[in-house]
């Protein structure tokens, strides 16, 4: 009889224990869920951001397409107003440095777009 309480007891205490355990891993899952969420959220938020400014670097590029003359029409139109060598080489030279800053700068947008995605 004494060893029946004993195994009831214990029982109890174990049935006890698992409740508690449960308990506590089923609000760790939820704080994981939830804290889940939101990184989803973020993550969607930063690619939207992201598009947002892809878009203005292709607008930039589609207007500086729009807006200047090509390379040797841009440069024949410099020379026959009498701008000497050095000046176009200048402007060539300027011309050349924005055009690949804004390279860099798609290539960098890119590469943090696909950063991003990874996640």
């Amino acid at each position: 009889m004494q060893t029946e309480y004993q195994l009831r007891l214990k029982d109890m205490h174990l049935q006890e224990r698992v409740k508690e355990v449960t308990e506590k891993f089923t609000a760790e899952l939820e704080a994981d869920r939830q804290k889940l969420e939101l990184l989803v959220q973020e993550k969607n938020e930063q690619e939207m951001e992201f598009e947002d400014k892809l878009k203005q670097v292709r607008d930039v590029y589609r207007s500086l397409s729009l807006h200047l003359p090509s390379g040797a029409s841009f440069f024949r139109n410099l020379q026959a107003e009498g701008r000497s060598q050095s000046q176009l080489s200048n402007l060539d030279t300027q011309y050349q440095a924005k055009i690949m800053a804004e390279v860099e700068r798609y290539q960098q947008l890119t590469q943090e777009k696909e950063l991003l995605s990874e996640r």
